[in-house]
């Protein structure tokens, strides 16, 4: 991979506010996550072998017309899942990644969005009046489903009803971007072998194509005092 372009801090400043960002997670890199258990150690090699063969799983629509792909097809469009409970630092772990990830070339977009907030601008664009509040949902959608590599946080904790609606526009929205080849990462409190019991049996099947799925466990680090 070519060096990284040096670019000014404010650059990144900006990237990281238009990136939705939480503010106490803007500049953390890999580095300044420390895992509080050994399943964090071997997330966060695998967080780096992500990185340093992003282009293995991003395809722009250039390289695509072009006919470049990578040897191991396996990995267009595969992103990373994390689980485990509450305080485990996943999305800490997360947004490193994307850091890390814009760091290597100015032109990524990157983006980070927790899903109930998603889920929340969805129900905002069925509104039959244009506001502010559903163009802000329509921009919040577009740049999700833009991003070269998203951050989709915490699903599982919304909440759901009988219709099936946030199951199917869930599965439909992360498998429209495998199929892009532009990867997410997902964390959640849920083991991936009851995803099927929250969501279906489909997205069950689909998580193990469209994500390498890694355990984050220990103690909850909210709790504590470190």
């Amino acid at each position: 991979m070519a060096a990284s372009p040096v670019m000014p801090k404010d650059f990144y400043v900006g990237r990281w506010d238009q990136a939705n960002i939480p503010i106490k997670f803007r500049g953390l890199r890999l580095n300044d996550y420390e895992p509080s258990h050994r399943t964090g150690e071997v997330a966060v090699d695998a967080a780096k072998k992500f990185i340093n063969e992003f282009e293995n799983h991003y395809i722009s629509s250039k390289r695509a017309g072009n006919g470049e792909y990578p040897s191991d097809r396996s990995q267009i469009g595969k992103g990373m899942l994390f689980f485990g409970r509450n305080g485990t630092r996943k999305s800490t772990l997360a947004t490193a990644i994307l850091t890390e990830v814009q760091y290597i070339s100015p032109s990524y977009k990157i983006f980070y969005v927790r899903f109930s907030a998603w889920k929340k601008a969805l129900t905002a664009t069925f509104d039959r009046e244009d506001s502010e509040r559903t163009v802000l949902a329509k921009k919040l959608l577009t740049l999700a489903e833009q991003a070269h590599l998203l951050v989709l946080d915490d699903i599982g904790q919304e909440h759901r009803t009988t219709s099936g609606f946030t199951e199917s526009e869930l599965h439909e929205f992360l498998r429209v971007r495998y199929e892009a080849a532009k990867p997410t990462i997902v964390t959640t409190n849920i083991e991936p072998d009851l995803i099927s019991n929250v969501y279906n049996d489909s997205f069950g099947s689909f998580q193990h194509d469209a994500f390498d799925l890694y355990p984050i466990l220990g103690k909850d680090t909210r709790l504590s005092k470190e």
